[in-house]
């Protein structure tokens, strides 16, 4: 049950971060000067670390429901 209860709460996360992901993507200024990733301010980087982390998470608690719940 405290699986269930995280991997919703994982789901739930990333649901919410999910859409300010997309939106700190670089737009398409200085991209033909290769300067992509220059306006991305400390929040954005912070975000999109943040979302990696949820993202992890939730990929290891389905490998662990996937495995019968048990640990690895």
């Amino acid at each position: 049950m405290k699986n269930l209860l995280a991997v919703a709460a994982a789901v739930a996360a990333l649901t919410i971060l999910a859409p300010v992901a997309m939106a700190a993507s670089p737009s398409k200024n200085g991209a033909a000067a290769g300067e992509q990733g220059k306006g991305m301010s400390s929040v954005s980087l912070s975000q999109e670390q943040a979302y990696e982390e949820t993202y992890k998470t939730d990929k290891a608690q389905e490998e662990q429901l996937k495995g019968g719940g048990k640990s690895r």
